[in-house]
């Protein structure tokens, strides 16, 4: 949270190294990342990044960090849609709308190395 943990407690950001790649999740993420962080992740293959706001990080801050890291693949998670979430978090537009254009909704998606850079959103069935 944007107290450094009082409120909510601490978060683990998770990377993993797969098959060439870095895949870092960044858990419920709630302020800025620090210099040292942002390090670590840049250039990251794919980014899971949280945008709904209130519990997390709000579509304006994701959108900063994604900009400071420069991952190849972008996943917004911690949203609301009209099938799920709760009332208080903001919906995935809210995010995507900082971007000129975004790949269609997503059932699946292969990554692999030559996955070209994308903001990935996948569509819950």
């Amino acid at each position: 949270d944007d107290k450094q943990g009082t409120l909510r407690g601490p978060n683990r950001i998770h990377i993993i190294q797969v098959e060439g790649m870095k895949v870092v999740h960044l858990g419920d993420l709630g302020c800025p990342l620090k210099e040292d962080e942002i390090e670590t992740l840049k250039n990251c293959d794919v980014l899971m990044i949280p945008v709904g706001g209130f519990y997390t990080i709000d579509a304006s801050l994701a959108y900063e960090i994604v900009k400071q890291v420069h991952p190849r693949i972008v996943v917004p998670m911690h949203y609301r849609s009209l099938s799920f979430g709760y009332d208080v978090l903001d919906t995935v537009d809210s995010f995507l709308s900082h971007f000129d254009h975004h790949e269609t909704y997503l059932k699946e998606m292969e990554i692999t190395q030559d996955t070209k850079k994308q903001v990935a959103v996948f569509k819950l069935s």
